[in-house]
């Protein structure tokens, strides 16, 4: 209560500073009411009078938020209308994206009715009634079992589902700063020249002198690029979709990444190019681009300024070449951290089970640009032979965050329990962490799953993507890596 927090904050005795009883002052709420407030927070509108105080005229103002940002997450599925309420991940009412009318009757259906004999979702109840894209949201939440703690609401925007100011200022502002938060947090964990770290940062508050900003502040009246002379010299124009410029990139870019990568707007494109693998020529692709555009911004220079000193004859080249002195370098500086913690090279392979055991490797896979995820594994005798294994599609999400079992309120939480519960039957299980390198034929089958988009499937004999990695696997195939001594 109240008047024993702050009581508690000068001594433990709490009772010395309560000068009346505190459970008159407070009204007592049952269970039932509890629930019933719960409920109110996403189906009730609050509305503010003339007479309203300073507080709660901002309860009012802010309401739409703490709707926007409380969802379901499934337990039972015993208090969830599977129509009705906000359950899925991206905050929406499921119903909305219904393609034809819905009754009252069907509205106010529960989940738990839509679940299938075998505990997975029964799909011939719903699936012919929305999108695809809002299927693969579905397939990524567990169905709700009797087995789970009871439906319970949650805060969509932090990971473990727990509310704090912190993530409802960011969720608030969100749609102010949009990805620039995201690219100032990239740009900060950043490893690179620092000269490449102070250009980016020019970059993303868009500070570049250019034609363009030269105009709008009056020190010019042509705004075109003279390094083209056809179209305005905006940021992007200069550093990516300048006919001089672009078939440069060309060169850097991967072929099945150049629609992502020339269709973006400043702040993404600056954001993704920092977090995402677009090149072709195996470097780090952040560090490679970061070096690019610092590149390209001297060429636009010496050619104003008519510099013979910066003449490039070959940018790409001279782009990796820069890099890869730069790492040579950084590896030097490293040497005296590398003698107190030392890297040594060690095979790495897929070592079978021990007689009596069955081993399971599984792997997950990620489409980044996409956002798909899939999953797989495969179980082997002491042998190396397959005994079954299985691919599932999952879907529209992001990875897993990590989390503390204990909390109910985790958007995983159903997942955990029912791994927690697995562990817990009569058998023995070890669980250990293994290097890709001795995780391929698992790795392949989550790659299988995610080319493939099929929902779930169970095999006894391995696709042949997978069995080439099996056979590999069973010869004692491996490769070196270098892993801390």
């Amino acid at each position: 209560m109240a008047v024993e927090y702050f009581a508690s904050l000068y001594t433990d005795d709490t009772t010395m500073h309560t000068p009346y009883n505190v459970d008159i002052c407070f009204p007592s709420i049952d269970r039932n009411e509890l629930i019933s407030c719960s409920k109110m927070i996403y189906m009730e509108e609050v509305t503010k009078r003339a007479n309203s105080s300073p507080l709660w005229r901002g309860v009012v103002n802010s309401w739409k938020f703490v709707q926007e940002g409380a969802v379901w997450r499934l337990g039972n599925g015993m208090k969830v209308k599977f129509w009705s309420d906000p359950w899925l991940p991206n905050g929406r009412i499921h119903g909305n994206y219904a393609i034809v009318h819905l009754s009252d009757v069907d509205r106010n259906r529960v989940a738990a009715e839509f679940v299938s004999a075998s505990g997975d979702w029964a799909w011939d109840m719903f699936d012919f009634l929305i999108p695809n894209n809002v299927t693969s949201m579905i397939v990524a939440i567990r169905p709700p079992s009797p087995m789970l703690l009871e439906d319970m609401i949650i805060w969509r925007h932090s990971q473990d589902g727990s509310f704090s100011t912190r993530s409802a200022y960011r969720a608030i502002s969100r749609n102010v700063v949009g990805h620039s938060n995201s690219f100032w947090r990239l740009l900060w964990k950043w490893k690179g020249m620092e000269r490449d770290r102070t250009f980016l940062w020019l970059c993303g508050h868009d500070q570049l002198l250019t034609n363009e900003a030269r105009k709008r502040r009056g020190l010019t009246d042509v705004d075109v690029f003279c390094h083209c002379g056809m179209d305005v010299e905006s940021l992007l124009h200069t550093l990516r979709d300048c006919r001089k410029v672009k078939p440069l990139w060309l060169k850097l870019v991967h072929p099945s990444h150049w629609h992502v990568f020339f269709g973006m707007g400043r702040m993404e494109w600056l954001e993704i190019n920092l977090s995402s693998d677009f090149g072709r020529s195996g470097r780090p692709w952040e560090s490679v681009f970061a070096v690019a555009v610092w590149i390209f911004w001297k060429m636009r220079n010496a050619e104003i300024f008519q510099s013979q000193e910066a003449v490039i004859m070959d940018p790409v080249d001279h782009v990796f070449q820069l890099f890869d002195a730069f790492t040579l370098a950084q590896s030097r500086q490293c040497m005296g951290f590398s003698k107190f913690h030392a890297n040594s090279p060690a095979f790495i392979c897929w070592h079978k089970p021990e007689m009596g055991w069955i081993k399971f490797n599984m792997d997950a896979a990620r489409q980044e640009s996409l956002r798909k995820v899939a999953c797989g594994g495969v179980a082997r005798d002491c042998q190396g032979n397959v005994l079954a294994g299985f691919t599932r599609y999952i879907g529209d999400c992001s990875e897993l965050p990590c989390c503390r079992p204990t909390q109910s309120c985790h958007p995983c939480f159903g997942i955990l329990f029912g791994n927690k519960q697995l562990l817990q039957q009569e058998w023995i299980v070890r669980l250990d962490h293994m290097f890709r390198e001795g995780n391929m034929a698992a790795d392949a089958c989550a790659k299988h799953a995610l080319g493939k988009g099929t929902d779930f499937e169970v095999f006894s004999v391995a696709p042949a993507a997978v069995a080439c990695w099996v056979k590999h696997d069973a010869d004692g195939g491996g490769l070196v890596r270098s892993c801390m001594a």
